[in-house]
């Protein structure tokens, strides 16, 4: 099973000459930031490719989905060159998401059709960092370290996408989840820096680390990450340094 449209000549894309105004760069919730992406923010705001999506994303919500994968489909082979078809795929990658509670198997299917959004480089391309979010959580449980890579490449698009603090705030989540299962506590902070936009939030990011490691009986493992956090880190964070604290009064582990 394929989420490739059926072979077929295309016609010429539609050059649309209007745009809806760029999103606000406000704080959305995730369900909202997905609402903007799905409703074509910041995407031509007529034109036959936006008609098309229109209908086809009607019709989906209308949860009538074998009329909306067909809309889909004609939407990407008779405007090839559409700024919409990064988010046909990423309908298709969410209905079989959708699915896949259901029937496992399918989520390789989602997967693939995420992937086919993010072959479309932003800043064309708005749901970029929202379909490798996706992406990432869809294979969380099974395959925790592409998740973990995924997370870091949603978290860092982010800052680039219509709602970059959800979208943020989301990845850089699942990248702890992710770590916990995959990643080497002494190399947390190197990662999670490169995933946040200043030290407060890497190094909350890394005391949440150090609690689920609590959690999981890995105090060891948790005291080692914030070990290996600079002072300047550590002091970036009220939560940082009070499990700093806690470390200063543990042993260390043996080398």
């Amino acid at each position: 099973m394929e989420v490739n449209p059926p072979s077929r000549e295309p016609r010429a894309p539609s050059q649309a000459t209007a745009y809806e105004a760029p999103p606000s760069r406000a704080s959305p919730d995730l369900d909202e930031c997905a609402d903007r992406i799905q409703n074509g923010e910041g995407l031509p705001a007529s034109g036959s490719d936006r008609a098309l999506y229109e209908k086809a994303l009607a019709t989906q919500r209308a949860g009538n989905l074998a009329d909306a994968r067909r809309n889909y489909f004609e939407l990407i082979q008779q405007t090839p060159g559409s700024r919409f078809i990064p988010l046909a795929y990423l309908a298709f990658g969410d209905l079989f998401r959708e699915r896949a509670k259901k029937e496992p198997a399918i989520a390789s299917l989602a997967l693939q059709a995420y992937r086919k959004v993010t072959s479309f480089p932003p800043p064309a391309n708005t749901a970029y960092a929202y379909a490798l979010l996706r992406m990432a959580e869809t294979q969380a449980e099974a395959a925790p370290k592409p998740a973990l890579e995924a997370y870091l490449r949603a978290a860092k698009a982010a800052v680039d996408s219509p709602c970059p603090d959800a979208l943020g705030q989301a990845a850089r989540a699942g990248m702890v989840q992710a770590y916990v299962h995959v990643g080497r506590p002494e190399r947390a902070w190197a990662l999670f820096r490169r995933a946040a936009p200043d030290d407060r939030t890497a190094a909350d990011q890394l005391a949440t680390l150090a609690d689920k490691y609590n959690a999981a009986g890995r105090a060891a493992d948790g005291c080692k990450a914030v070990r290996a956090a600079s002072d300047a880190a550590v002091h970036a964070s009220e939560r940082l340094e009070t499990a700093a604290s806690g470390c200063r009064n543990s042993p260390q582990p043996q080398s």
